[in-house]
Order: C-alpha cells, then sequence, then structure tokens
C-alpha cells in the first residue's frame, strides 16, 4: 500500500520509521495511534489515507485470519487470496497482484506503469484493461513465480533506466531494435 502513488526511495524511508517505530507487524498497526502511523508513513505521500487503509487493513486480517498474516498468504490459492485482496479498501488490482507475487509467493503477474508504458511504446498492446494486461502476460508466460518475479524486475528496471516517461532514452535502450518506439 506504501507504494501507491509514490517513488520507491520514499517508501525505503516509510519502511525505516516504521521498523524504528515497531510497526512493523498487523498487530502493532492496528494497535497503534493513528497520528503516530501517519508520522512513520509520512515520506510516502497520501499518508493520512495510507494510514487509515493500513489500520483498516491490519484490522480486519486480525479479526478475518487468527491464524496471522503470512500463515494466510501462504495457505489460500492464488485467485481466491486475489479476490479477498480486492476486497480491503486501499488495495487496487496492482497492489492485491504484488501481495499475490512477493509475499505469498504465488503467481501472479503485476501489471504497473513501467510495463504499460514500454509494451505499449514497442506496440505490442495498447489499450487494455489492467486485467486485460495481467491476461496478456499470464497467458504467454508459464505460471512460474520466479519468473513473473524476474520479468517485472526487469520491466521496472527498463521503465526506470530507459523507457522513461519523459525523455526515453531510445538510442542506448536494450530492447530499442523491437521497438516501435510509439513515443
Amino acid at each position: 500500500m506504501l507504494t501507491q502513488n509514490t517513488a520507491w526511495k520514499n517508501v525505503e524511508k516509510a519502511l525505516e520509521a516504521l521498523g524504528r517505530a515497531g510497526l512493523m507487524s498487523p498487530r502493532k498497526m492496528a494497535v497503534c495511534r493513528l497520528a503516530a502511523l501517519e508520522r512513520a508513513i509520512r515520506p510516502s505521500g497520501y499518508f493520512r489515507q495510507k494510514a487509515g487503509r493500513l489500520k483498516g487493513f491490519s484490522a480486519r486480517v486480525l479479526r478475518e485470519h487468527p491464524e496471522g498474516l503470512r500463515s494466510w498468504l501462504r495457505s489460500v490459492p492464488a485467485g481466491e487470496l486475489r479476490r479477498e485482496l480486492l476486497s480491503h479498501k486501499g488495495i487496487g488490482p496492482e497492489t492485491a497482484d504484488c501481495i499475490v507475487l512477493y509475499a505469498a509467493g504465488k503467481a501472479g503477474f503485476v501489471i504497473d506503469a513501467y510495463t504499460r508504458r514500454i509494451v505499449s511504446r514497442a506496440g505490442a498492446a495498447a489499450g487494455l484493461s489492467y486485467d486485460g494486461w495481467k491476461a496478456l502476460f499470464e497467458r504467454s508466460l508459464p505460471p512460474d513465480v520466479k519468473m513473473y518475479n524476474e520479468y517485472h524486475a526487469l520491466l521496472v528496471r527498463l521503465g526506470k533506466d530507459f523507457c522513461r516517461k519523459t525523455r526515453p532514452l531510445c538510442a542506448s535502450c536494450p530492447i530499442e531494435n523491437i521497438c516501435d518506439k510509439n513515443i
């Protein structure tokens, strides 16, 4: 939830502050004062909204999953987990897919702005919904956690280092020879 609409360096600052404040568990987040949580996650932006959603998510997980967050994430099939995550306020498709892939260790391809930008500029797909993009990748790749993780990481790196939103570095891009450069 902290990564929504913010740069990773700011998420890291928020995570460090959460650690210093001893707020790295759902139980601690659910019972802490809202102001303390807001202070800790302030670097991530939209901190008031995110703090309320983190508290709500934490409280609901504790209430509905007494086995604990880790056990819940690991024990539920990916599709079912994704559906339940999407029912939480503040968790959209990208956040749900990140939780499924990275926290639960289950195959679910993450579609982010980098992925949409790169693939659209390359001319491979455009105008798809989030679920359309997800289906495109999941039909094209075997359902493998390591592969999805690596593909996503490579797309993020390509998007950050070359296929930037403004002033992309097309001439030195590793996929320059296969890209239609629809900029």
